[in-house]
């Protein structure tokens, strides 16, 4: 297939899109049931070629007015429209298109990688992962339920140890599960520092 270039208008739908993409921070991830902080935006083929939202929204995106037709692609104004955009991709598809450094560089008025990697993590600090162990689904349920690092694959579930030469049951969330799910009552009165 040939490469094709698609070309957004801007309007107010696309600065509509632009705006809020840049000011929200939990965008979900085509396809799956799982969300991001990196920000970003759909780019989908179904019937015709389109932008739309991957921030997290109560409202469809027709009403939500952040839905901009690639020029050409609109099935509005276009009768041809799924042969055209067949051309593009015999399949429909939704992919992510996150913005570069040199975007966020412009848009935020930051200059240095560390303020960048700052707005990709929505300013919060992540675990760093030391270790993967293979748990019991019992034992990852409880690891999520305190946002522990858990690696989900086609294959295995992995928890993410965010520490390192020690002991397990040294670890502050073993300990943490270890108090809420003992049987003494006298450890009931105090809660791991």
């Amino acid at each position: 297939m040939d490469n094709h270039k698609l070309k957004f208008r801007s309007n107010k739908s696309l600065v509509k899109l632009a705006r809020e993409t840049i000011t929200n921070s939990n965008f979900k991830i085509a396809y799956r049931d799982k969300y991001t902080t990196d920000k970003c935006f759909y780019l989908v083929k179904d019937d015709g070629i389109y932008l739309m939202e991957a921030y997290d929204t109560t409202k469809t995106p027709t009403e939500n007015g952040t839905v901009v037709y690639a020029s050409g692609y609109n099935p509005k104004y276009n009768d041809n429209v799924w042969e055209d955009s067949y051309q593009v991709s015999r399949d429909d598809f939704a992919d992510n298109i996150y913005f570069t450094d040199e975007q966020l560089k412009e848009y935020f008025n930051v200059t240095t990688q560390d303020e960048i990697q700052g707005l990709r993590d929505n300013c919060e600090d992540h675990q760093e992962v030391f270790e993967y162990w293979v748990c019991s689904n019992w034992l990852i349920d409880q690891l999520k339920e305190l946002n522990e690092p858990i690696l989900e694959t086609n294959f295995q579930t992995w928890w993410g140890r965010t520490c390192t030469g020690q002991a397990i049951c040294l670890d502050y969330v073993i300990q943490k599960l270890a108090y809420k799910w003992s049987n003494d009552k006298r450890l009931y009165s105090q809660e791991v520092a």
